[in-house]
């Protein structure tokens, strides 16, 4: 089944909403949320006050963690034809990369390079560090470290566990980097623009 789609750029990821009955799917774009029948595109709901079209949104249990005006948080739990906002504040408003959910927590990092934590039931901000940007991968978790690499291939490991982040380690691959790494059999892998990186057992850098 064909669906129209809002028209304009959009490097956003589709969410699948896999406890609903049917399974469904969170498109975003320009205008917002869609959330559509993933068999059928039945427009199940939405939310029509705008979101980002480059960083993508994340789902933690039944709540969809949405770039827009800041970060929105919309309750997919019993979705009607208008989404619920739960909460919504400007303090966490990612840049590029897409938000992180991990340790209880929601991260971002702005368009300074600074990573912000925040709670997952209000967005309040717990802590913040600043990294060496700027930055178009989004980060990957592994137990309670963050590894976020910028666009010049600066590789900063971030240990999110303790009261304020702290960077625990870098390495300088000194090549572009726009994609995002990826954890898998206790390597962390990379894509420069020449050529596929994998790098020793995290967090050991």
């Amino acid at each position: 089944m064909l669906s129209d789609r809002p028209k304009g750029a959009n490097w956003t990821s589709p969410i699948p909403i896999l406890h609903l009955d049917p399974p469904c799917v969170a498109l975003q774009s320009s205008k917002g949320i869609h959330l559509v029948e993933a068999r059928s595109g039945k427009l199940v709901g939405a939310y029509l006050d705008g979101a980002a079209t480059i960083p993508s949104s994340v789902l933690v249990g039944s709540t969809l963690l949405t770039p827009s005006h800041g970060l929105t948080a919309l309750d997919l739990s019993n979705p009607d034809s208008d989404l619920s906002v739960l909460w919504q504040t400007k303090s966490m408003s990612p840049a590029t990369a897409s938000p992180m959910v991990m340790d209880d927590a929601v991260f971002v990092v702005n368009n300074a390079g600074v990573l912000t934590r925040g709670s997952l039931d209000g967005g309040r901000r717990q802590w913040q560090v600043r990294l060496k940007g700027p930055f178009s991968a989004s980060a990957v978790g592994f137990g309670h470290h963050q590894y976020w690499v910028n666009e010049s291939g600066l590789l900063q490991v971030v240990d999110v566990s303790g009261q304020e982040g702290q960077v625990i380690s870098s390495l300088d691959l000194g090549q572009t980097i726009l994609s995002t790494p990826s954890v898998a059999n206790g390597a962390l892998y990379l894509r420069s623009d020449q050529q596929l990186w994998k790098i020793g057992t995290p967090p050991l850098l």
